[in-house]
């Protein structure tokens, strides 16, 4: 049973890899998203 878990987390945690790959930067993304909703407080 724990070793099945650890596959599945395995198998995601390398997708999750290629997926960033193919991404780029995704936390760029993110930040622009959360400085367009937040308003500048200026």
């Amino acid at each position: 049973m724990e070793e099945e878990y650890r596959e599945k987390m395995i198998k995601q945690k390398k997708e999750f890899e290629e997926w960033k790959k193919k991404e780029g930067d995704s936390d760029l993304v993110y930040n622009e998203k959360d400085n367009k909703e937040r308003k500048p407080e200026q």
